[in-house]
Protein backbone atom coordinates (compact mmCIF):
# COMPACT_ATOMS: atom_id res chain seq x y z
CA UNK A 1 0.00 0.00 0.00
CA UNK A 2 1.41 3.37 -1.05
CA UNK A 3 0.28 6.41 0.92
CA UNK A 4 0.27 9.24 -1.63
CA UNK A 5 2.15 12.32 -0.37
CA UNK A 6 0.55 15.51 0.92
CA UNK A 7 2.03 18.69 2.41
CA UNK A 8 2.29 18.75 6.19
CA UNK A 9 -1.06 19.34 7.87
CA UNK A 10 -3.11 18.70 4.72
CA UNK A 11 -5.61 15.99 3.83
CA UNK A 12 -6.32 14.45 0.43
CA UNK A 13 -9.18 12.76 -1.42
CA UNK A 14 -10.09 11.17 -4.73
CA UNK A 15 -13.34 11.16 -6.71
CA UNK A 16 -14.47 9.18 -9.78
CA UNK A 17 -11.92 8.06 -12.38
CA UNK A 18 -8.58 9.22 -11.04
CA UNK A 19 -6.42 6.25 -12.16
CA UNK A 20 -6.87 5.97 -15.93
CA UNK A 21 -3.26 6.92 -16.66
CA UNK A 22 -0.86 4.09 -15.57
CA UNK A 23 1.26 5.14 -12.60
CA UNK A 24 -0.48 8.50 -12.25
CA UNK A 25 -3.41 9.46 -10.01
CA UNK A 26 -5.46 12.62 -9.58
CA UNK A 27 -7.49 14.02 -6.72
CA UNK A 28 -7.59 17.02 -4.42
CA UNK A 29 -6.05 18.51 -1.28
CA UNK A 30 -7.60 20.32 1.68
CA UNK A 31 -5.14 22.26 3.81
CA UNK A 32 -6.65 23.72 7.03
CA UNK A 33 -7.49 26.33 8.06
CA UNK A 34 -8.54 27.04 4.47
CA UNK A 35 -11.65 25.07 3.42
CA UNK A 36 -10.65 25.30 -0.27
CA UNK A 37 -9.99 22.23 -2.41
CA UNK A 38 -6.89 22.16 -4.64
CA UNK A 39 -6.78 19.84 -7.66
CA UNK A 40 -3.57 17.77 -7.73
CA UNK A 41 -1.83 15.02 -9.66
CA UNK A 42 0.42 12.34 -8.16
CA UNK A 43 3.14 10.65 -10.25
CA UNK A 44 4.94 8.12 -8.08
CA UNK A 45 6.19 9.98 -5.01
CA UNK A 46 5.73 13.45 -6.54
CA UNK A 47 2.78 15.78 -6.03
CA UNK A 48 1.87 18.65 -8.35
CA UNK A 49 -0.84 21.25 -7.75
CA UNK A 50 -2.89 22.05 -10.83
CA UNK A 51 -3.63 25.56 -12.06
CA UNK A 52 -6.92 27.23 -11.12
CA UNK A 53 -9.27 29.76 -12.72
CA UNK A 54 -8.75 32.20 -9.87
CA UNK A 55 -11.42 30.88 -7.50
CA UNK A 56 -10.95 28.96 -4.25
CA UNK A 57 -11.93 25.40 -5.29
CA UNK A 58 -10.75 22.99 -7.97
CA UNK A 59 -11.29 19.23 -8.29
CA UNK A 60 -9.53 16.76 -10.61
CA UNK A 61 -11.93 13.94 -11.50
CA UNK A 62 -10.40 11.94 -14.34
CA UNK A 63 -7.19 11.42 -16.30
CA UNK A 64 -6.80 10.03 -19.82
CA UNK A 65 -4.03 7.99 -21.43
CA UNK A 66 -2.79 11.21 -23.03
CA UNK A 67 -2.17 12.68 -19.58
CA UNK A 68 -4.96 15.21 -19.98
CA UNK A 69 -6.87 15.75 -16.73
CA UNK A 70 -10.49 16.86 -16.43
CA UNK A 71 -12.47 18.33 -13.57
CA UNK A 72 -13.85 21.61 -12.27
CA UNK A 73 -12.43 24.95 -11.21
CA UNK A 74 -14.09 27.95 -9.62
CA UNK A 75 -13.74 31.50 -10.88
CA UNK A 76 -13.70 34.66 -8.71
CA UNK A 77 -17.21 35.51 -9.98
CA UNK A 78 -20.25 34.67 -7.85
CA UNK A 79 -23.33 32.78 -9.03
CA UNK A 80 -26.91 33.92 -8.29
CA UNK A 81 -27.07 31.50 -5.35
CA UNK A 82 -24.09 33.17 -3.69
CA UNK A 83 -21.56 30.47 -4.60
CA UNK A 84 -18.56 30.83 -6.87
CA UNK A 85 -19.08 30.03 -10.55
CA UNK A 86 -17.80 26.49 -11.25
CA UNK A 87 -16.52 25.75 -14.75
CA UNK A 88 -15.67 22.50 -16.58
CA UNK A 89 -11.94 22.39 -17.26
CA UNK A 90 -9.15 20.33 -18.80
CA UNK A 91 -5.51 20.48 -17.67
CA UNK A 92 -2.87 19.85 -20.31
CA UNK A 93 0.87 20.60 -20.34
CA UNK A 94 0.56 22.51 -17.09
CA UNK A 95 -2.18 24.82 -18.35
CA UNK A 96 -5.88 24.92 -17.45
CA UNK A 97 -8.54 25.57 -20.08
CA UNK A 98 -12.21 26.36 -19.61
CA UNK A 99 -14.19 23.94 -21.79
CA UNK A 100 -17.28 26.11 -21.95
CA UNK A 101 -20.91 25.10 -21.40
CA UNK A 102 -24.23 25.18 -23.26
CA UNK A 103 -24.54 28.87 -22.46
CA UNK A 104 -25.03 28.80 -18.70
CA UNK A 105 -22.40 29.62 -16.08
CA UNK A 106 -21.96 26.19 -14.39
CA UNK A 107 -20.39 22.91 -15.52
CA UNK A 108 -18.13 19.97 -14.62
CA UNK A 109 -16.00 17.63 -16.72
CA UNK A 110 -16.06 14.14 -15.19
CA UNK A 111 -14.23 11.76 -17.55
CA UNK A 112 -12.14 11.59 -20.73
CA UNK A 113 -11.95 8.85 -23.36
CA UNK A 114 -8.74 7.71 -25.14
CA UNK A 115 -10.03 9.58 -28.23
CA UNK A 116 -10.01 12.84 -26.24
CA UNK A 117 -13.81 12.97 -25.97
CA UNK A 118 -14.78 14.55 -22.64
CA UNK A 119 -18.09 14.10 -20.83
CA UNK A 120 -19.74 15.78 -17.87
CA UNK A 121 -22.54 18.13 -16.97
CA UNK A 122 -23.24 21.76 -17.84
CA UNK A 123 -25.99 24.33 -17.85
CA UNK A 124 -27.80 25.88 -20.82
CA UNK A 125 -28.53 29.58 -20.93
CA UNK A 126 -32.31 29.26 -20.60
CA UNK A 127 -34.20 28.59 -17.37
CA UNK A 128 -36.31 25.41 -17.31
CA UNK A 129 -39.86 26.51 -16.31
CA UNK A 130 -40.69 23.23 -14.54
CA UNK A 131 -37.64 23.66 -12.28
CA UNK A 132 -37.57 27.44 -11.99
CA UNK A 133 -33.81 27.45 -12.75
CA UNK A 134 -31.28 26.39 -15.34
CA UNK A 135 -31.24 22.58 -15.59
CA UNK A 136 -28.19 20.33 -15.47
CA UNK A 137 -27.60 18.69 -18.85
CA UNK A 138 -25.37 15.78 -19.86
CA UNK A 139 -22.61 17.32 -21.97
CA UNK A 140 -20.03 16.02 -24.42
CA UNK A 141 -17.04 18.11 -25.50
CA UNK A 142 -15.55 17.36 -28.90
CA UNK A 143 -13.73 19.56 -31.41
CA UNK A 144 -13.69 22.50 -29.04
CA UNK A 145 -17.37 22.82 -28.19
CA UNK A 146 -20.07 21.32 -25.96
CA UNK A 147 -23.15 19.48 -27.15
CA UNK A 148 -26.16 18.18 -25.27
CA UNK A 149 -26.34 14.38 -25.02
CA UNK A 150 -30.09 14.28 -24.46
CA UNK A 151 -32.23 12.86 -21.67
CA UNK A 152 -34.78 10.20 -20.67
CA UNK A 153 -37.83 12.44 -20.90
CA UNK A 154 -37.15 14.66 -17.90
CA UNK A 155 -35.46 18.06 -17.76
CA UNK A 156 -32.06 17.07 -16.32
CA UNK A 157 -29.20 14.65 -16.99
CA UNK A 158 -25.50 14.20 -16.15
CA UNK A 159 -22.76 12.19 -17.87
CA UNK A 160 -20.24 10.60 -15.50
CA UNK A 161 -18.04 8.28 -17.58
CA UNK A 162 -17.09 7.38 -21.15
CA UNK A 163 -15.33 4.27 -22.48
CA UNK A 164 -12.92 3.71 -25.36
CA UNK A 165 -15.85 3.13 -27.74
CA UNK A 166 -17.33 6.55 -26.95
CA UNK A 167 -20.19 5.06 -24.96
CA UNK A 168 -21.33 7.30 -22.11
CA UNK A 169 -23.08 6.58 -18.80
CA UNK A 170 -24.62 8.71 -16.10
CA UNK A 171 -28.12 9.45 -14.87
CA UNK A 172 -31.11 11.36 -16.15
CA UNK A 173 -34.56 12.39 -15.03
CA UNK A 174 -37.37 10.37 -16.55
CA UNK A 175 -40.90 11.60 -17.22
CA UNK A 176 -42.15 9.65 -14.17
CA UNK A 177 -42.74 11.74 -11.02
CA UNK A 178 -41.87 10.39 -7.59
CA UNK A 179 -44.81 9.18 -5.43
CA UNK A 180 -44.60 12.52 -3.61
CA UNK A 181 -45.37 14.27 -6.90
CA UNK A 182 -41.89 15.80 -7.18
CA UNK A 183 -40.18 15.67 -10.57
CA UNK A 184 -38.85 13.12 -11.44
CA UNK A 185 -37.42 9.62 -11.06
CA UNK A 186 -33.71 9.57 -11.94
CA UNK A 187 -32.38 6.48 -13.75
CA UNK A 188 -28.98 5.33 -14.89
CA UNK A 189 -28.45 5.60 -18.63
CA UNK A 190 -26.16 4.23 -21.33
CA UNK A 191 -25.64 6.28 -24.49
CA UNK A 192 -24.06 4.28 -27.34
CA UNK A 193 -23.39 7.26 -29.56
CA UNK A 194 -26.82 7.07 -31.17
CA UNK A 195 -29.46 6.64 -28.48
CA UNK A 196 -29.80 6.99 -24.71
CA UNK A 197 -30.99 3.80 -23.00
CA UNK A 198 -32.74 3.73 -19.63
CA UNK A 199 -30.96 1.04 -17.58
CA UNK A 200 -33.74 0.95 -14.98
CA UNK A 201 -33.19 0.14 -11.32
CA UNK A 202 -32.96 -2.91 -9.07
CA UNK A 203 -36.59 -2.36 -8.16
CA UNK A 204 -36.57 1.03 -6.46
CA UNK A 205 -37.18 4.56 -7.66
CA UNK A 206 -33.70 5.71 -8.71
CA UNK A 207 -30.27 4.67 -9.99
CA UNK A 208 -26.99 6.31 -11.03
CA UNK A 209 -24.29 4.89 -13.34
CA UNK A 210 -20.74 5.89 -12.41
CA UNK A 211 -18.54 3.86 -14.75
CA UNK A 212 -18.46 1.78 -17.94
CA UNK A 213 -15.73 -0.53 -19.30
CA UNK A 214 -14.82 -1.35 -22.88
CA UNK A 215 -17.21 -4.33 -22.90
CA UNK A 216 -20.15 -2.07 -22.07
CA UNK A 217 -20.54 -3.29 -18.49
CA UNK A 218 -21.87 -0.53 -16.25
CA UNK A 219 -21.69 -0.03 -12.46
CA UNK A 220 -23.22 2.40 -10.01
CA UNK A 221 -25.89 2.37 -7.34
CA UNK A 222 -29.64 1.92 -7.20
CA UNK A 223 -32.39 2.15 -4.62
CA UNK A 224 -33.67 -1.42 -4.11
CA UNK A 225 -37.31 -2.51 -4.13
CA UNK A 226 -37.20 -3.04 -0.36
CA UNK A 227 -36.86 0.73 0.15
CA UNK A 228 -40.43 2.03 0.45
CA UNK A 229 -39.48 5.67 0.95
CA UNK A 230 -39.41 7.86 4.03
CA UNK A 231 -36.11 8.85 5.58
CA UNK A 232 -32.67 8.35 4.07
CA UNK A 233 -32.90 6.02 1.04
CA UNK A 234 -31.15 2.66 0.96
CA UNK A 235 -28.45 2.40 -1.72
CA UNK A 236 -27.15 -0.84 -3.24
CA UNK A 237 -24.27 -1.25 -5.68
CA UNK A 238 -25.19 -2.69 -9.08
CA UNK A 239 -23.59 -4.08 -12.21
CA UNK A 240 -25.43 -3.93 -15.54
CA UNK A 241 -24.38 -6.35 -18.26
CA UNK A 242 -26.07 -8.03 -21.22
CA UNK A 243 -29.24 -6.05 -20.64
CA UNK A 244 -29.71 -6.96 -16.98
CA UNK A 245 -29.05 -4.96 -13.80
CA UNK A 246 -27.80 -7.09 -10.90
CA UNK A 247 -27.89 -6.01 -7.26
CA UNK A 248 -24.38 -6.45 -5.83
CA UNK A 249 -25.68 -5.89 -2.32
CA UNK A 250 -23.57 -4.54 0.53
CA UNK A 251 -21.18 -5.74 3.23
CA UNK A 252 -24.12 -6.02 5.60
CA UNK A 253 -25.04 -2.37 6.00
CA UNK A 254 -27.72 -0.35 4.23
CA UNK A 255 -25.51 1.50 1.74
CA UNK A 256 -23.08 0.62 -1.05
CA UNK A 257 -21.93 2.23 -4.30
CA UNK A 258 -19.90 0.70 -7.14
CA UNK A 259 -17.60 3.49 -8.38
CA UNK A 260 -15.46 1.94 -11.13
CA UNK A 261 -15.06 -1.19 -13.28
CA UNK A 262 -12.04 -2.28 -15.30
CA UNK A 263 -12.03 -4.16 -18.60
CA UNK A 264 -11.66 -7.50 -16.76
CA UNK A 265 -14.91 -6.87 -14.90
CA UNK A 266 -13.43 -6.21 -11.45
CA UNK A 267 -15.41 -3.54 -9.58
CA UNK A 268 -14.50 -1.20 -6.72
CA UNK A 269 -16.50 1.09 -4.48
CA UNK A 270 -17.60 1.28 -0.89
CA UNK A 271 -20.14 -0.17 1.50
CA UNK A 272 -21.35 0.16 5.04
CA UNK A 273 -20.62 -2.97 7.03
CA UNK A 274 -22.89 -4.61 9.57
CA UNK A 275 -20.29 -3.87 12.26
CA UNK A 276 -17.95 -0.87 12.22
CA UNK A 277 -14.23 -1.28 11.62
CA UNK A 278 -12.16 0.78 14.04
CA UNK A 279 -15.15 3.13 14.47
CA UNK A 280 -15.61 3.65 10.69
CA UNK A 281 -18.72 2.00 9.18
CA UNK A 282 -17.74 2.70 5.54
CA UNK A 283 -15.28 0.30 3.95
CA UNK A 284 -13.59 0.11 0.58
CA UNK A 285 -14.84 -2.86 -1.46
CA UNK A 286 -13.57 -4.99 -4.32
CA UNK A 287 -16.19 -7.02 -6.17
CA UNK A 288 -14.46 -9.94 -7.93
CA UNK A 289 -16.75 -12.11 -10.06
CA UNK A 290 -19.54 -10.09 -8.43
CA UNK A 291 -18.59 -11.25 -4.92
CA UNK A 292 -17.85 -8.50 -2.39
CA UNK A 293 -14.53 -8.39 -0.52
CA UNK A 294 -13.64 -5.84 2.15
CA UNK A 295 -10.35 -4.34 0.95
CA UNK A 296 -9.28 -3.96 4.56
CA UNK A 297 -9.20 -7.76 4.73
CA UNK A 298 -7.16 -8.04 1.52
CA UNK A 299 -4.46 -5.53 2.54
CA UNK A 300 -2.71 -6.95 5.61
CA UNK A 301 -0.32 -4.03 6.15
CA UNK A 302 -2.51 -0.92 6.19
CA UNK A 303 -0.11 1.16 8.30
CA UNK A 304 -2.86 2.02 10.76
CA UNK A 305 -5.23 3.23 8.04
CA UNK A 306 -8.86 2.24 7.45
CA UNK A 307 -9.72 1.98 3.75
CA UNK A 308 -13.10 3.72 3.47
CA UNK A 309 -13.82 3.89 -0.28
CA UNK A 310 -12.22 2.79 -3.56
CA UNK A 311 -12.75 5.20 -6.45
CA UNK A 312 -10.82 3.70 -9.38
CA UNK A 313 -9.32 0.43 -10.64
CA UNK A 314 -7.12 0.00 -13.71
CA UNK A 315 -6.68 -3.01 -15.97
CA UNK A 316 -3.59 -4.14 -14.06
CA UNK A 317 -5.61 -4.35 -10.83
CA UNK A 318 -4.21 -1.21 -9.20
CA UNK A 319 -6.79 0.51 -6.99
CA UNK A 320 -7.08 4.13 -5.89
CA UNK A 321 -8.73 4.44 -2.48
CA UNK A 322 -9.57 6.92 0.24
CA UNK A 323 -8.46 6.07 3.76
CA UNK A 324 -8.65 7.39 7.30
CA UNK A 325 -5.14 7.52 8.74
CA UNK A 326 -4.72 8.94 12.24
CA UNK A 327 -8.14 10.61 11.82
CA UNK A 328 -7.08 12.38 8.62
CA UNK A 329 -8.32 11.66 5.10
CA UNK A 330 -5.63 10.37 2.73
CA UNK A 331 -5.41 8.80 -0.71
CA UNK A 332 -3.66 5.45 -1.10
CA UNK A 333 -2.62 3.37 -4.10
CA UNK A 334 -3.00 -0.41 -3.86
CA UNK A 335 -0.98 -2.26 -6.52
CA UNK A 336 -2.41 -4.75 -7.22
CA UNK A 337 -5.04 -6.32 -4.96
CA UNK A 338 -6.35 -9.82 -5.65
CA UNK A 339 -9.34 -11.54 -4.11
CA UNK A 340 -8.64 -14.86 -2.45
CA UNK A 341 -11.11 -16.80 -4.61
Amino acid sequence: MQLLPVPAGCESGSVFHGLDQPGVAVGFLVCPPSPAHQAVVWAGSSLTALATLGGPDAFAYGIGHSGRIVGTAETPEMYESGFHVTRPVVWEDGEVRDLGTLGGPIGAATAIAPSGMIVGVCEPEAVEPSLGRRPDRACVWEKGSARDLGDLGGPEAAALDVNARGWTVGFAMTATPYPTGDCCEEHAFLHDGQTMRDLGTVGGLASVAYSINVRGEVVGFSIPASDTGGGLPTLHAFVWREGLMRDLGTLGGAFAEAMDINDQGDIVGWSFAAAPLENWPDRAVLWHRDEAFDLNDLVPDRAGCVLTSATAIDNAGAILANARCDYKQRVVLLTPVRASR
